[in-house]
């Protein structure tokens, strides 16, 4: 589902909301079931944005660093923090935020890649130029 450009105007809003609930400050937020599929929505949301080029580019231009700290953040609980490791032995679901993760920095590196792949044409151009 793409998320319409119009979004865009409200990501100075959205984008530090989101970021506060997928890795809030220390013991704000702590690992229960509904924090977890709170966080796992949160997710949701950045890689349902970044899956239009447009809203991409802006999330990438602006925000990038915010969301991988982010993401980074909350990938190391979800690996170390002990109340995740109880809830995973007791079953609880924690492989949904998981997969939101991994999907979100697909769509991530889908834009690193992009973002490459430009820089590679405007080096070329550039040096096009200056033979002319």
């Amino acid at each position: 589902m793409m998320i319409e450009s119009t979004i865009i105007r409200y990501f100075s809003l959205l984008v530090p909301h989101l970021t506060s609930l997928i890795s809030p400050p220390q013991g704000e937020l702590p690992w229960t079931e509904e924090t977890i599929e709170l966080r796992g929505k949160a997710v949701k949301c950045f890689r349902m944005i970044g899956e239009g080029e447009n809203e991409r580019r802006r999330l990438r231009a602006r925000w990038e660093d915010l969301v991988v700290s982010s993401i980074g953040k909350c990938w190391v609980g979800l690996k170390e923090d002990r109340e995740v490791e109880r809830m995973r032995q007791e079953g609880e679901k924690i492989g949904e935020l998981e997969s939101e993760l991994k999907g979100l920095v697909r769509v991530l590196k889908r834009g690193a890649e992009e973002r490459k792949e430009g820089e590679r044409v405007r080096f070329e151009l550039v040096q096009l130029s200056k033979m002319g």
